[in-house]
């Protein structure tokens, strides 16, 4: 089915509905709780799920079934790190030279990009797509509207 992603129902009510639409009343309410830690993550992975782990569940969008989702954010995370650190290693280039030699014995030189540098964009923009799944994007959260928040009134502390 072609269309833009349906949205959940939980967050057309914290967004408002701003285009009134009917709500899905059937829709699957997975249990709020945290989802376990899978154990193949690396060490830097699992650092990640504990650090986002607290804050996705006292903002309340983490449910026992968003575990694989979270994990892969994570793993995205450790691969970034782990980019990170290759680009500090001394050998490190932005373009590297490409030497070949043709059929006549002729040498070429051709600069190319780093292939680490490809991948360092790529992992980003899966992180990123991550991140907006979970709203831990600021784009992201400026959408929602938490229901029960309301500003306090500076006449209640009188």
């Amino acid at each position: 089915m072609g269309g833009r992603k349906a949205k959940p129902t939980a967050l057309r009510v914290l967004q408002g509905n701003p285009g009134k639409r009917k709500l899905n009343d059937k829709e699957p309410q997975p249990v709020k709780e945290n989802p376990y830690m899978p154990e193949h993550l690396d060490e830097e992975a699992q650092g990640e799920w504990e650090r986002v782990t607290p804050i996705l569940d006292k903002i309340g969008v983490l449910t026992e079934i968003d575990g694989t989702m979270l994990a892969g954010y994570c793993q995205l995370y450790s691969n970034w790190c782990a980019i990170q650190a290759e680009k500090k290693a001394p050998e490190f280039r932005l373009l590297m030279l490409k030497h070949t030699v043709d059929g006549a014995g002729n040498e070429h030189v051709e600069a190319k990009q780093n292939p680490l540098l490809v991948m360092e964009r790529l992992t980003l923009a899966m992180i990123r797509a991550f991140c907006a799944e979970f709203g831990m994007t600021p784009s992201s959260r400026a959408r929602l509207q938490v229901p029960g928040k309301e500003e306090a009134s500076p006449w209640e502390e009188l």
